[in-house]
């Protein structure tokens, strides 16, 4: 043991001889796991390498070079529809009816008291009988004295019935158009588009002929 009078120098070496022994431990601590874990990674690896070594070569591979068999389950679902239905959601079409036009052979005449006028009216109704308004109708007056053509039209009221404007055969005054002067009233076009109650279509009727008395 040294004490306070030894000299300062015989003190120092002791302090540093303590010093290393202290680190030779400390190292001593780390350098053997170390080695051992150096060793145990080496062995690993080294069977590693063999197992693949023979998995590449041998043919088939063994058991132990093969992937494991992953077992997946499949689970199906049935979802249940169910189909309501509403009364009176069920819509059904109907067809629309067909009008037809008639004649008003009362009224359709040659008019000799109006200065040889021709007239005429119709009426539109569907097959049961129900009158058709607003049907628009263009009617064509053709006369043979002349041979002039005159287009009007009518538009058919709540009753079905359509009157268009008359048709004056032109003539020289005081000269009237001859006896047996011909006028064919023809129905030229039809527009159902407005009609109440609504029709698919109008089926014209044949042409009307006024034959001029004496």
């Amino acid at each position: 043991m040294e004490t306070a009078d030894a000299p300062v120098g015989r003190r120092l070496r002791g302090t540093l001889g303590a010093t290393l022994v202290e680190y030779a431990v400390i190292l001593a601590l780390f350098a053997v796991p170390a080695v051992g874990a150096s060793a145990y990674l080496t062995t690993k690896a080294r069977a590693a390498t063999t197992t693949n070594a023979d998995c590449i070569s041998t043919r088939p591979p063994p058991v132990a070079c093969q992937a494991p068999t992953i077992t997946t389950s499949t689970t199906a679902t049935t979802i249940a529809t169910t189909t309501t239905t509403q009364p009176g959601s069920t819509s059904t079409t109907t067809p629309l009816p067909t009008g037809s036009v008639t004649w008003d052979t009362t009224f359709t005449s040659w008019d000799v008291n109006s200065t040889n006028v021709a007239k005429t009216r119709f009426t539109i109704k569907t097959g049961s009988n129900v009158p058709v308004a607003g049907v628009v109708v263009q009617v064509r007056y053709t006369d043979s004295a002349s041979g002039r053509q005159s287009v009007v039209s009518c538009t058919t009221d709540a009753a079905g019935l359509c009157t268009p404007p008359t048709y004056q055969v032109p003539y020289t005054a005081p000269a009237a158009p001859p006896a047996g002067t011909v006028v064919t009233i023809s129905i030229v076009n039809i527009d159902s588009s407005g009609a109440s109650p609504a029709v698919s279509s109008v089926s014209p009727p044949n042409s009307y002929t006024l034959t001029k008395n004496p």
